[in-house]
């Protein structure tokens, strides 16, 4: 056979199994080694539950997101009127370090005056240092320079973080690296959505190996001068087959599937639970023979990586989850028989969170021996009943996994306010006028729904003892 032909038969190998993956963020899929949850209960009656049959300990932490604080007496004041106790607080590298070395010690500060706001009205603030939907998340000059697309270049995010927590001493008690790195990873180097617009595997593979090397760096430098506790955050999106087991078309989107695992969650979990890197890509070896064969670059060619610190430098573990969906042949397609949202991706699926918790503790969380909170969870709509029945079955999903022994300690909303002015996903116009369908939320935190449990108390004292939590994981 001609080199042409075989790489033509190669391109034609690739574009079928690896083209789906371009259009899947963070997720996660059924395989031989998923917890047998994961079968039971895949879609819940809801005509006949009871969402008002919920309960939670009465130290749970509830919390809800600000992407970007633009006023900290004002963020600080609709927080408080929502009941909550925590608050993520997304902090702008771009506009803390504008040159490399130099920081402002203005906005600086301003952080400080913004967790001191939080604290004084009994809510306390969760730092995120880098959040991939922020414009201002990295400077320009790191931009330039290769971001993390170069192992060299993580000593530049430690440096920015440890400033950070030195600025915050005594008033964060969590930091959070990063919001979902595969999901950056992917939706950079692999999509192309997000800047810098690549797609390219091997350098997503990259990326993300990087990214995670940086939150182990992070937690051992800020360790050495803090108390701070370190969560790692990962986006949950379950994708399964859409058509039938005995359809021949199943095969193609389980290997689909399989290969959108490996990539952005299958190893992500593995460095945190072994230490090792490494991407266990379907015929891998086999794609290595032909491209070799070709002469051509072989693009499932990915290096490994070691770092044992890693099991330890994870606190806790922060679950994002937001929907569900199928892959249909070889494209990513959304629930068609869920509600729809203002996001064309996400659909609403409740009982995915509860699947997403389940998951979570079995490969994750139980391991490491490490609570969940479940760091971002919302709808963007501006159909208030929809925002309502959203919360009230997401919660009930929620309260099921506490009863059911997940040990789950804080839930939080995102986001606070609108932001977004196709994606209304706040509880909160860009007014600042409370939207009616999140008045259940207050009422839940409240008490006014369900009865909150005397026992498994989760921190006494905000979130410093979080971890003392003993409640019993599944």
């Amino acid at each position: 056979m001609k080199k042409t032909q075989m790489a033509k038969l190669l391109f034609a190998y690739l574009f079928v199994l690896l083209v789906p993956v371009a259009q899947i963020h963070a997720m996660e899929v059924k395989s031989d080694e998923a917890s047998e949850e994961w079968k039971k209960d895949i879609s819940w009656n809801w005509d006949i539950i009871d969402t008002s049959d919920i309960s939670f300990p009465k130290d749970f932490l509830w919390g809800v997101g600000t992407s970007k604080v633009l006023d900290e007496q004002e963020n600080a004041q609709l927080a408080k009127n929502l009941g909550v106790n925590l608050n993520s607080v997304v902090v702008e590298w771009g506009k803390v370090e504008p040159q490399e070395g130099v920081f402002d010690r203005n906005e600086l500060q301003r952080y400080v005056r913004i967790c001191d706001e939080l604290i004084s009205n009994n809510i306390r603030p969760m730092i995120i240092l880098h959040h991939y939907t922020n414009e201002n998340a990295i400077p320009a000059w790191f931009a330039d320079k290769g971001g993390f697309e170069k192992m060299e270049n993580i000593q530049d995010f430690v440096r920015f973080a440890t400033e950070v927590t030195k600025a915050l001493r005594g008033k964060a008690q969590w930091i959070e690296p990063f919001v979902s790195p595969a999901s950056y990873a992917a939706q950079g180097w692999l999509t192309g959505d997000l800047s810098p617009n690549k797609k390219d595997m091997s350098l997503m593979t990259e990326v993300l190996k990087n990214l995670l090397e940086t939150h182990v760096q992070v937690r051992n430098a800020v360790k050495g001068t803090s108390d701070v506790k370190i969560m790692f955050n990962h986006h949950i999106f379950p994708i399964e087959p859409w058509h039938a087991v005995y359809n021949p078309l199943r095969a193609l989107e389980n290997i689909a599937c399989t290969i959108a695992d490996r990539l952005t969650n299958d190893c992500v979990i593995k460095f945190f639970t072994s230490g090792i890197f490494y991407i266990d890509f379907p015929f891998k070896d086999k794609i290595k023979t032909i491209c070799s064969l070709a002469h051509i670059k072989c693009p499932v060619d990915f290096a490994q990586h070691i770092n044992l610190d890693a099991p330890k430098s994870v606190d806790a573990v922060g679950i994002d989850y937001y929907s569900h969906g199928y892959m249909d042949k070889v494209k990513a397609i959304p629930d068609p028989e869920r509600e729809k949202t203002q996001h064309e991706t996400f659909t609403v699926y409740p009982e995915g969170l509860w699947r997403a918790i389940a998951q979570v503790s079995k490969q994750f969380a139980k391991p490491l021996n490490v609570p969940m909170i479940i760091a971002e969870n919302g709808i963007a709509t501006d159909d208030d009943e929809q925002r309502e029945r959203f919360l009230k079955r997401h919660l009930y999903a929620l309260s099921k996994a506490l009863r059911d022994g997940y040990n789950v300690t804080g839930y939080c909303y995102s986001n606070l306010m609108d932001n977004n002015v196709e994606k209304r996903s706040g509880l909160y116009t860009s007014e600042r006028k409370l939207k009616r369908g999140a008045q259940y939320f207050i009422d839940v935190i409240k008490g006014n729904v369900g009865h909150k449990k005397d026992k498994a108390k989760v921190n006494k004292s905000g979130l410093q003892e979080l971890l003392s939590v003993e409640r019993s994981q599944k």
